[in-house]
């Protein structure tokens, strides 16, 4: 069994917990989207494609060694420690 851990992603769920925190801080819906996005390492969000190859790749025979593997898709917001 392999999981999906996604992080903030370019969606339009996102778009909307971004337009609720603009109005919560009192900001406008682009520098709450840019304080958001400053915080991931990769300076952007994934788009939902780049989670959807992840997916395919972990279903396809090329991933038939991925087991008990939870994969966490996040821009390393949240860098794995090995």
């Amino acid at each position: 069994m392999v999981g999906l851990n996604p992080g903030l992603t370019e969606t339009g769920r996102v778009a909307e917990g971004m337009k609720a925190e603009a109005k919560r801080q009192g900001i406008s819906e682009e520098e709450a989207l840019k304080r958001a996005t400053k915080s991931l390492p990769l300076g952007r969000m994934p788009q939902p494609e780049e989670l959807a190859d992840i997916v395919l790749f972990a279903a396809s025979e090329r991933g038939l060694l991925l087991s008990g593997a939870n994969i966490t898709v996040d821009a390393a917001h949240h860098p794995t420690v090995l």
